[in-house]
């Protein structure tokens, strides 16, 4: 389900950032928003999945500490929304991840 989520965070700012709107930056600070209140409550959701006793005696590690296998889970989940968000801001990027985007959703026409 994170992955759907960054997936679908990530293709939902790739294609409104297709059209041209008028309010295009009220757009991007709400998906600022929106990453980071996500973001944050993924962070927390799977800090707190690492921290369980039951669930870290079950992978052998310690109860109560954050392992490697959280910063894996971070990066796994959040790599994706996080270029999306950071390719929007740099037109390279942005151009870059448009040109592998743009056959699909003109395809969806």
């Amino acid at each position: 389900m994170l992955f759907f989520l960054g997936i679908a965070i990530s293709l939902l700012f790739a294609a409104l950032h297709t059209y041209a709107f008028r309010a295009d930056q009220s757009i991007d600070w709400w998906f600022f928003g929106l990453f980071a209140f996500m973001g944050g409550g993924i962070v927390f959701v799977i800090a707190e999945m690492d921290r369980n006793a039951l669930i870290s005696r079950l992978s052998d590690e310690k109860p109560g500490e954050l392992g490697s296998g959280f910063y894996l889970q971070l990066l796994k989940y959040g790599t994706v929304p996080f270029l999306t968000i950071f390719g929007s801001q740099i037109p390279s990027i942005s151009n870059l991840l448009l040109k592998w985007v743009q056959p699909a959703l003109e395809a969806l026409h």
